[in-house]
């Protein structure tokens, strides 16, 4: 089913995104690669490349806060690659902060790239998209931390309160891409072994990986008739 679909995934020059690109690309997806750091883009593409040879990808500079950005990367995607058929929202920032120090730009930040650009990508592609045989699928990335009954930590209220926006925005998308043939779910990791999660929260001791998440993202786009749903992503042998 997502054999030679066209695939973005926002935030992918590390991460979660590199590996969720890369996985796509194994599918044989046309896989759109997007971040603000080129340096890291082209290593992904270096790195998609060299394990599928054969892949399509595209590489496009972003900054998912700024909707005109959106609209040209969208723009720019139809034009090398097709239509965006599947959405992996996945750009977002996190960071530790004393509570007391957090202030206004750092919390506008947070939440123009993790729910604000989340809603403009969303919107942008069900704005083109065209039913197909198969439906479109957007996957939103939101984390443990944004969901009722799960430990928080201090010096994650930004990031926490944009991840709770993420799981409801999921579920309002779901409603409106329902008449357009248009799939919306999210995905809710705890601790993932990556560059964020060393920086925002290095006490935080984890065996899942990257990969791991990219594969639980893949079960969700082929899986064609979940709606509105959060996979929770929870590891059993982690120090959580």
């Amino acid at each position: 089913m997502l054999s030679d679909q066209v695939v973005l995934v926002t935030g992918s020059g590390r991460g979660i995104g590199a590996a969720t690109a890369l996985a796509f690309a194994r599918r044989g997806c046309r896989v759109a690669i997007t971040s603000r750091t080129p340096s890291q883009l082209a290593d992904v593409k270096k790195n998609i490349l060299e394990i599928v040879p054969d892949a399509e990808v595209y590489v496009h500079l972003t900054d998912v806060s700024d909707p005109h950005s959106i609209f040209s990367l969208f723009d720019a995607i139809e034009k090398n690659l097709g239509p965006v058929e599947v959405l992996i929202n996945n750009a977002a920032v996190g960071y530790s902060t004393d509570f007391f120090s957090i202030d206004e730009k750092s919390w506008d930040q947070t939440m123009d790239i993790n729910v604000k650009g989340t809603f403009f990508c969303a919107q942008e592609m069900m704005r083109r998209f065209k039913r197909r045989t198969t439906p479109g699928m957007i996957i939103n990335m939101s984390s443990l931390g944004g969901l009722q009954k799960t430990e928080k930590f201090k010096g994650l209220a930004p990031y926490v309160a944009s991840k709770f926006a993420v799981v409801g925005l999921t579920e309002a998308l779901a409603v409106e891409g329902r008449d357009l043939g248009i799939l919306v779910n999210a995905v809710a990791p705890g601790a993932v072994d990556t560059e964020m999660l060393r920086k925002a929260a290095p006490h935080l001791k984890t065996q899942t990986k990257p990969d791991d998440v990219a594969q639980i993202i893949l079960k969700l786009c082929e899986e064609a008739y979940v709606q509105g749903t959060t996979a929770q992503v929870v590891e059993i042998h982690s120090n959580l």
